[in-house]
């Protein structure tokens, strides 16, 4: 059965990603610190991996792997072997809820994604909203 090109060339790891060493640092030195921020912006123009970075930095920071790879930072986060990255590929982890505000303009949206805040996250420590064109919401 033959692959998309799109499923054969899918960033994996952070060292998988070409042209962003500034932004693949400051992600890995986040995790390898345990620094997590509240808030993440990520800004630029389409096509240059802002939503893929966002993916794989919350994969990799409720990866199983990250207490090792905070003893060793060459370790490969995310490790696509412990429960949550299966859930990461299988697009269906509890604690990455992923919007595409684009399409959801309404102000019913702000009100269920605040109302999910509250409910405390489900397999880690950890939740991560990934809102792509944020700047859509009103």
């Amino acid at each position: 059965m033959q692959r998309t090109i799109l499923k054969k060339y899918a960033v994996k790891t952070f060292d998988d990603i070409i042209g962003q060493q500034y932004i693949v640092s400051f992600f890995k030195n986040s995790l390898y610190k345990n620094i997590f921020y509240p808030l993440y912006l990520l800004a630029g123009m389409r096509g240059t991996g802002k939503t893929t970075c966002a993916r794989l930095f919350a994969a990799a920071a409720l990866c199983d792997r990250l207490s090792e790879f905070q003893k060793n930072s060459n370790d490969r986060l995310p490790c696509y072997h412990c429960d949550s990255c299966k859930a990461v590929i299988a697009k269906n982890h509890p604690d990455i809820i992923e919007l595409d505000a684009a399409s959801h303009t309404g102000v019913d949206t702000i009100r269920a994604i605040i109302d999910n805040a509250y409910v405390l996250p489900v397999l880690k420590e950890k939740k991560f909203y990934i809102i792509d064109e944020v700047h859509m919401l009103s």
